[in-house]
């Protein structure tokens, strides 16, 4: 598989106000060799060939209005064409997106000077953070461990905040995965996407920064951990992959449309299992499924655009290796999808040692999420274990009776015989419109499986559906919320009258979050 022989240069960006973000445009020597070799007229950097009817040749420069020609030139300048050169100049196809008023510029694809190229970029930041932190230990030790205690909420970087700012993290690293799939699938760099890159990164950059001073203040072992093990190179490729695509790599190949940016996909999972840890309450057993999918689902967009590189790169390339394949980023998103399901497709396999390496150990990866993550989900919900788990939402105009404690599943049932009998309703339209709905809120879940067998008697025909179980601890804020203690006509503490200690039965302990009474002795006269 060769790579493309063209470049790519950014268009001007010309805003309303007077700032210039992006280079100027320029063609290479590339592009002037092959117009010079076509009509063997030297033409200067930034100047295009055109061709007229009478066979001459002109040159018209970007940034200036003259032009030359030879035999013919005057009769051809009236109807002049740009010189047809591969890949130096925009189809009317690749210019239909325009932003100010300039065309997206086509790019070549990515090469090992171009990961050189940016791989240095990000390796001047991580130098200066490592060297500043490890300098920041030595001179001031007690300083940094005295600021740890205010750092403590920038754990996670800005997500460690709040719901919000993580939200914000995620739109970032979601428009950037967004940017990545765009320019891999078009192979054109659109001023408007990179401008609004270019702003995103900012906030990576403060998000970055932020968890830099946790770690920081963490102490030797966290600055060397972080700064060598992974965590920190891979959150400056990221904050630096927007530099990576308006430079060109090693060797004068040219820019190209790749840049690291598709690893913002690693960062949003590293949000994600955040949010999950902080996220204990057992009645949102949906949400922690939710986390699961999202986690998977930012995996394999980060291990098809790396195959997708990998292949791209084609070398080192393995022996015997003769398939050609067409490697884009929806293709390897199912590539990587098989492999991960064990399925295996024979038309789009990788031929590079780093693909075929990467294939390997993504299905040893699989293997140990299946096993470890998606199984046990699996088997709570066959046998049951999510049961209990939701939430009760009472409607405006029904009344709901929240019952906690240690009753056993007899006296839980005994106690909705007697609240639902009918010597207290008059009629069925007095049971339909004054019974209330009972809340059955228990942290023993045995407790709870053995009601969900009573009310499938015919005796609680009447009123199963009035009877809500919901599993959960009576001290923890987040279960009352789950049963809607605030808005209940009352509570009904119920002990365990089943046991020879009544006190010893119904005590806090039970519950698995106080701590036992003690009684203390008096004090002294």
């Amino acid at each position: 598989m060769s790579t493309s022989s063209f470049v790519c240069t950014l268009p001007p960006l010309r805003p309303p106000f007077p700032l210039r973000i992006l280079p100027t445009v320029v063609h290479d020597h590339v592009h002037a060799n092959a117009a010079q070799s076509s009509s063997g007229v030297a033409l200067p950097l930034g100047s295009t060939a055109k061709t007229g009817a009478g066979g001459g040749t002109g040159v018209s420069s970007i940034g200036g209005s003259s032009s030359s020609g030879g035999s013919g030139g005057s009769a051809g300048a009236s109807a002049a064409q740009e010189a047809t050169v591969p890949f130096s100049v925009l189809s009317s196809e690749t210019t239909s997106t325009t932003f100010a008023g300039q065309a997206p510029s086509v790019c070549s694809d990515v090469g090992w000077g171009h990961v050189g190229s940016q791989m240095l970029v990000a390796a001047v930041p991580w130098f200066f953070m490592s060297v500043g932190g490890l300098a920041v230990l030595s001179l001031a030790p007690q300083r940094a461990a005295a600021a740890r205690s205010n750092l403590q909420r920038f754990e996670c970087g800005l997500a460690s905040l709040g719901l919000g700012p993580a939200l914000a993290v995620l739109m970032v690293h979601a428009m950037q995965c967004f940017f990545f799939a765009v320019r891999a699938s078009t192979g054109i760099v659109d001023p408007l996407y990179y401008a609004l890159e270019t702003i995103g990164s900012l906030y990576v950059l403060i998000d970055v920064s932020a968890k830099w001073s946790y770690v920081v203040s963490s102490g030797f072992v966290a600055v060397v951990r972080d700064a060598f093990t992974g965590p920190l190179i891979l959150d400056l490729l990221v904050c630096t992959s927007i530099i990576g695509v308006a430079i060109r790599g090693f060797g004068d190949v040219g820019l190209t449309w790749w840049s690291f940016n598709f690893l913002a996909a690693l960062r949003m999972m590293r949000v994600v299992q955040c949010l999950q840890r902080g996220d204990t309450s057992l009645g949102q057993w949906r949400r922690h499924v939710a986390y699961n999918i999202a986690t998977m689902v930012l995996f394999v967009f980060a291990s098809a655009a790396s195959v997708m590189t990998f292949e791209i790169l084609e070398t080192p390339r393995t022996r015997g290796g003769d398939e050609d394949p067409v490697w884009d980023l929806f293709p390897s998103v199912a590539f990587v999808c098989m492999t991960m399901l064990s399925i295996g497709s024979s038309s789009l396999a990788p031929q590079s040692v780093f693909g075929r390496a990467f294939a390997v150990c993504l299905i040893a990866w699989s293997c140990h999420h299946l096993a470890t993550k998606v199984a046990p989900i699996a088997r709570d919900l066959l046998l049951g274990k999510n049961f209990g788990l939701n939430t009760y939402r009472p409607s405006p105009n029904q009344r709901h009776v929240v019952v906690v404690g240690t009753p056993t599943g007899p006296m839980l049932w005994d106690f909705l015989l007697e609240t639902f009998h009918p010597n207290h309703f008059e009629s069925a339209m007095d049971f339909h419109k004054d019974a209330p709905n009972v809340v059955i809120l228990l942290l023993e879940e045995r407790t709870l499986m053995h009601m969900r067998m009573f009310l499938e008697r015919r005796e609680a025909l009447w009123f199963r559906e009035r009877v809500v179980l919901l599993r959960g601890d009576a001290f923890r804020p987040e279960d009352l919320g789950r049963a809607a203690v605030s808005s209940a006509e009352r509570v009904v503490v119920l002990p365990n009258l089943c046991v020879a200690d009544v006190a010893g039965g119904g005590a806090p302990e039970n519950y698995g979050h106080l701590p036992p009474w003690r009684p203390r002795a008096p004090p002294p006269c």
